[in-house]
């Protein structure tokens, strides 16, 4: 039986592309496939670059240029074959290149940490069985189910342009972690009930002249290096939390849900 080239279900798609993720030549899958070897190449590139951007490594137009010129420069050594100097490939070639390819266009990738990028979904629906538990066990009402959140302020980010598909809703890039100059960090209850709030700056000393500048109704404020929260802090959290629940009359146990905690965080705190 021969088979038509170009007649190909999604099935048959997905199956050539498993069989060249396996080390298998794409001329040898699309001699044995229904899928072109033009259709091969092209849904490769177009997953290679759907998997750069949900690992949250989109690809800018630099390093698309660093890497055809390091195939160009193999392919035709150090010159042409007309004789003339290699001439590395430009700008304008990059301008061709997108409009060649109309899935792909310019994005600006949005900066988010490295905590944030990895929640999946099997991390969201663990925390809400692991809560739903306690809920159920305690018999909990809303007054004593918290939310912990820190916040840190720091300097904003630049955005930078990057290679994506086209229709994509969003596209991340990891950032480096700045120094942090603030972090403030509040509990609320599933009541609507606020706890003060915990103020962090960065050193070790918090000058009187500081402490009379805070407006922050009932706020405490404490320093850390950098400004970002630690064990230390931590402990210090937990004493203000139980002290101010139970002025609101907070009857424990409690769920406490902590944000980004897991570098201070023991059991035994």
């Amino acid at each position: 039986m021969v088979v038509r080239l170009g007649c190909y279900k999604k099935e048959d798609l997905e199956e050539a592309l498993d069989r060249a993720y396996e080390g298998e030549k794409f001329s040898a899958v699309a001699r044995t496939s229904s899928t072109p070897l033009r259709t091969l190449f092209k849904k490769s590139k177009e997953l290679q670059t759907t998997g750069n951007i949900r690992a949250g490594f989109p690809v800018c137009p630099a390093k698309v240029l660093k890497r055809a010129n390091n195939i160009y420069e193999r392919l035709h050594h150090a010159t042409t074959r007309t004789g003339m100097p290699f001439q590395p490939l430009t700008k304008g070639w990059y301008g061709r290149f997108i409009s060649r390819h109309p899935l792909l266009m310019p994005r600006a990738a949005e900066k988010i940490a490295r905590v944030r990028n990895m929640v999946d979904t099997d991390s969201v629906r663990t925390l809400f069985y692991a809560i739903t538990k306690r809920v159920v066990e305690l018999q909990l009402s809303g007054d004593r189910v918290f939310n912990m959140d820190e916040t840190s302020f720091m300097h904003k980010g630049t955005s930078s342009r990057v290679l994506a598909l086209k229709g994509s809703s969003n596209v991340w890039s990891k950032e480096t972690r700045p120094n942090f100059h603030m972090t403030v960090v509040a509990a609320v209850n599933a009541a609507g009930a606020a706890l003060p709030s915990l103020i962090i700056v960065p050193g070790k000393r918090i000058y009187k002249t500081d402490r009379a500048a805070l407006s922050v109704e009932n706020a405490r404020v404490t320093g850390a290096p950098k400004g970002f929260s630690n064990e230390g802090v931590f402990r210090l959290r937990l004493a203000m939390f139980a002290a101010e629940a139970a002025k609101i009359n907070a009857h424990f146990s409690v769920v406490l849900v902590l944000e980004n905690s897991s570098t201070h965080h023991e059991l035994g705190t």
